[in-house]
């Protein structure tokens, strides 16, 4: 089964998939993401000069397998696929993180798994799911 991007953002478009994890900075990428809060600097304000304190998240880590939007998508596109394929689809899977700065020195932490809907497409033509 060859798919493009543009079925697979229709797809997504009207299961209302993507609402919440794309990243629409601009036209060339769309991503299905997973974030989670890992820690931040808090306690910095106006009022003193407290300095802030580092604290760890007691959030889980995120895995996009555990994602009901993107089981839904490998569900209706790979719906044949395999364990071995599973392990191959998470070669695709990146993670990384990012720290939003706020005011007086406080932070907020979080790290996340995305996939390039792109990098999506190729695997299943590629690999004929």
């Amino acid at each position: 089964m060859n798919i493009t991007l543009e079925e697979l953002l229709a797809f997504c478009e009207e299961k209302r998939i993507c609402n919440s994890y794309c990243d629409w900075q601009n036209n060339e990428y769309f991503a299905i993401r997973v974030t989670w809060h890992t820690g931040g600097y808090y306690g910095g304000n106006c009022w003193d000069d407290t300095e802030p304190e580092y604290r760890d998240s007691y959030d889980d880590q995120l895995s996009l397998f555990d994602d009901p939007d993107f089981v839904t998508i490998i569900k209706n596109f790979c719906p044949q696929i395999d364990i071995i394929k599973c392990k191959e689809l998470s070669n695709i899977i990146n993670e990384d993180n990012y720290t939003e700065y706020e005011y007086y020195g406080n932070t907020s932490d979080y790290s996340f798994q995305e996939v390039k809907l792109t990098d999506l497409v190729d695997f299943i033509n590629k690999n004929e799911l």
